[in-house]
């Protein structure tokens, strides 16, 4: 049973009680879980409770984040998920010596303290900035995660852009209407964006880059049923057609690459379906030359 819930530190929902296991990916599953271990460790001093801790938070580190920054986990009590893993990477470090993780603390931390509304206050994406409470409400959930990092570790202070590794797998950005899957082989990180020809549905990147002026987009896809068109646009700016010649199957992937222009600092870069007779798409990645 152990093996089956803990996958090499990737850590399942739930299991129901017919035994059936569910595979939703959150940060507090990874982050209790940590938390557990880390008290049995801490009970028993046993070396393989505190193994497991560090591979579920290890596995999130790689799986959830978005250029090193924990996603954005949606609406509703989902908001503050990403609190509850921090808290206990911040436990790791102080009650079994795991400093490895103080720069990841620190990264997120500085992160949601450069994205806060004009008064302050959180959302739930450390990595676009908040909008002002004023046109747009957001979930105390969301300003008491910003509110808890900040307390685990200190941002950095530096007023420079925090433009991460320009590596953005699609299943981590916001997608509204569109599935995730993991049943086509060769794709990158735990997913990928697919079925995808729903008129006015968008994953959006929030890109952070530290100069200005032309950068290179390269989305990273498969389309088996045939060359699919996107629409690539920047902050609501004019959209650019983009197309997506068809590969051999749904495990061949290809690429590719679309200039943009992207100001300093934070882009919204939405990727997005326009018209009903577009063949389907599953996005893999999207990588931004920095």
């Amino acid at each position: 049973m152990q093996s089956q819930f803990d996958r090499n530190g990737h850590i399942r929902d739930h299991v129901s009680g017919t035994g059936q296991f569910t595979d939703y990916d959150w940060t507090y599953n990874q982050g209790q879980y940590a938390g557990a271990a880390l008290q049995m460790y801490l009970l028993t001093n046993d070396q393989q409770y505190l193994t497991d801790a560090t591979r579920a938070v290890d596995w999130a580190v790689t799986n959830l984040t978005v250029a090193g920054t924990f996603v954005n986990e949606g609406s509703s009590d989902t908001q503050g998920f990403k609190a509850i893993l921090t808290r206990d990477i911040r436990d790791l470090i102080d009650d079994a010596g795991q400093t490895q993780y103080e720069s990841v603390l620190t990264a997120n931390a500085s992160q949601a303290a450069a994205h806060v509304s004009p008064e302050g206050i959180g959302g739930p994406d450390w990595t676009a900035p908040t909008p002002s409470i004023a046109s747009t409400p957001q979930q105390s959930l969301a300003a008491s995660a910003t509110v808890a990092v900040l307390q685990q570790a200190v941002p950095d202070g530096s007023t420079a852009v925090v433009q991460g590794d320009g590596v953005y797998q699609a299943e981590n950005v916001d997608h509204p209407g569109i599935p995730t899957e993991a049943s086509n082989a060769g794709f990158t990180g735990r997913g990928y964006l697919a079925g995808w020809n729903a008129v006015g549905t968008a994953a959006t990147v929030h890109v952070n880059v530290a100069a200005a002026g032309t950068h290179t987009l390269t989305l990273r896809y498969a389309a088996a049923a045939g060359t699919a068109t996107q629409t690539v646009s920047v902050g609501g700016g004019a959209p650019v057609r983009v197309t997506f010649p068809a590969t051999a199957s749904w495990s061949t992937w290809a690429t590719v690459t679309v200039p943009v222009q992207l100001a300093t600092g934070s882009n919204a870069v939405a990727i997005t379906t326009t018209t009903s007779s577009g063949n389907y798409l599953n996005l893999d990645r999207v990588a931004v030359s920095l």
